[in-house]
């Protein structure tokens, strides 16, 4: 739970313009876009944060990415995406859609048994 609320967090304090992630590294813009996961099918004992993003380089090089958590008890699982494709190149479980591997991995959170979610 106080996972979900660093992120809800750090997402409200992203700076616009700018920064540097880390020592060493470039300075990158990262934009937030709109959640695609609104209208998603929801696996009723997982929880989930979606976020869209995209992160630019003084190059001008962009990056797009889907960002997800899934969270079921003290289970905190993150999906990561560097496209905003609506199809991939490669499949889960047969499912080569954001949304479609997002859900396969919902699934598998929600069969956990009750003693590894705590």
């Amino acid at each position: 739970a106080s996972a979900f609320a660093e992120f809800h967090a750090a997402t409200a304090k992203c700076p616009s313009g700018f920064a540097v992630p880390a020592e060493g590294s470039p300075a990158i813009r990262t934009v937030l876009g709109p959640a695609p996961g609104e209208s998603w099918a929801q696996v009723s004992s997982v929880q989930r944060l979606v976020y869209s993003f995209t992160v630019f380089e003084h190059s001008g090089t962009s990056i797009p990415g889907v960002t997800v958590y899934l969270r079921r008890g003290r289970v905190l699982l993150g999906v990561y995406f560097f496209t905003h494709a609506a199809e991939l190149p490669f499949t889960v479980a047969g499912q080569n859609t954001i949304e479609g591997i997002v859900h396969v991995f919902e699934e598998r959170v929600a069969a956990l048994p009750a003693s590894a979610v705590g």
